[in-house]
């Protein structure tokens, strides 16, 4: 049966905004994490937050305490969409790396998902899209629909699975006995090719300049803009050592591949690779994972994941991890055909809308207004001045 989210948060919850505050609490959301086996979820949160696709949306956690308002109990982490420095009133979760979504104790996580997202819903968020790891509520239909004063908000969970990772065993034979028989002749192949052909050699963490990195972008498969390539690079530049950073270059110069990461506690999540265009003779992407898994094997990694999948064979091989619940809540005044047109083209959000299969649920809310007493979020009310209103 589905606990009931629908009523005032029974906790204090702060809202905060702003890229400079939520970095304020990345302390304390470190120390959350551990205590919720979540560990290396926030350890990397400046990345997160100048990653591409999130620098120019607006972050913002909410946080519940306990009721001593001392004890940090969960975190969500969303992003509001941004145009020309305001706020569209869009806030989405990073769908992809769920696991820096909700901190929170497994068993807690599908609570705190629904707090943020009616907390949003009430601070004027048109639609409001958060992600966690677990599974999502078992409905109890007696109970679907709860009715109070003062309007409504409608929400639908979509359950998924995420991609998995690679196992990575001892030695790079006994690793490479997890994928395929064609996947690993292609590695070992395209390997030895490019020894003989390319005299190629790969580099940790190579000293690339700004104007190299810019240039080798625009010979890539699929090249970033000249902004992106920037950020990229200055993103790298800040990392900390054990970011995975590898480039493979031939004897005459050439920057031939290039792959990057993060690495926590035996994990290793690859963020991006880039591979010349004018050579696909050398199947480069085949060549830079087999440099990638060796190189893992040595540092007695242990899953290597791909963040947002991978075209290459080696998914065959990839190991189903956790299930991931997409919660969708919208503010009942606005259509969903509307909100449609609103969303970013080929953007989850935009799939969850047009998802006819998907069953929205009626969700009657109290307004802020009315949660002033003793069994309300106080947080909700009064407000500190990193927060602000949507």
């Amino acid at each position: 049966m589905m606990k009931d989210f629908t009523g005032s948060a029974a906790l204090p919850v702060q809202v905060v905004r702003g890229r400079a505050a939520v970095l304020s609490w990345k302390e304390k959301l470190v120390a959350l994490s551990e205590r919720c086996g979540q560990s290396g979820a926030m350890a990397h949160l400046e990345y997160y937050l100048a990653r591409p696709a999130f620098v120019r949306k607006k972050p913002t956690l909410i946080l519940t305490f306990r009721r001593d308002r001392d004890d940090l109990e969960a975190a969500v982490l969303v992003y509001e969409y941004q145009v020309m420095g305001i706020g569209c009133r869009l806030v989405v979760s990073d769908y992809v790396g769920t696991f820096q979504t909700v901190i929170a104790p497994a068993g807690e996580r599908a609570k705190a998902a629904f707090v943020a997202g009616k907390i949003l819903a009430q601070r004027g968020a048109l639609l409001a899209h958060v992600s966690y790891e677990g599974e999502q509520p078992r409905m109890d239909p007696v109970a679907r629909e709860r009715r109070a004063a003062g309007g409504w908000m409608t929400w639908a969970i979509l359950q998924r699975q995420t991609i998995g990772y690679v196992r990575v065993e001892d030695t790079v034979d006994a690793t490479l006995a997890h994928l395929g028989k064609h996947t690993r002749r292609n590695l070992r192949y395209y390997r030895r090719r490019a020894d003989t052909t390319l005299k190629q050699e790969l580099i940790d963490h190579p000293q690339i300049t700004v104007n190299e990195f810019v240039n080798f972008s625009r010979v890539c498969t699929f090249p970033l803009t000249e902004a992106q390539a920037l950020k990229r690079h200055g993103t790298i530049k800040q990392m900390p050592p054990n970011y995975l950073f590898l480039g493979i270059r031939a004897a005459n110069g050439d920057w031939l591949s290039m792959i990057g990461g993060r690495s926590h506690e035996g994990n290793t999540h690859i963020e991006w690779q880039m591979n010349r265009a004018d050579m696909s003779s050398h199947s480069l992407c085949t060549l830079m994972r087999s440099h990638l898994i060796e190189y893992e094997v040595n540092r007695k990694t242990r899953k290597i994941y791909f963040v947002g999948g991978t075209g290459h064979s080696i998914r065959t091989a990839l190991i189903p991890e956790v299930k991931v619940a997409d919660l969708m809540v919208l503010n009942g005044w606005v259509p969903r055909r509307l909100l449609l047109k609103l969303a970013p083209p080929d953007s989850f959000v935009g799939e969850m809308l047009a998802n006819t299969a998907l069953e929205w649920h009626r969700w009657w809310r109290i307004p802020p207004a009315t949660m002033s007493g003793d069994n309300s979020s106080p947080a909700i009310d009064s407000l500190s001045a990193s927060e602000g209103a949507l």
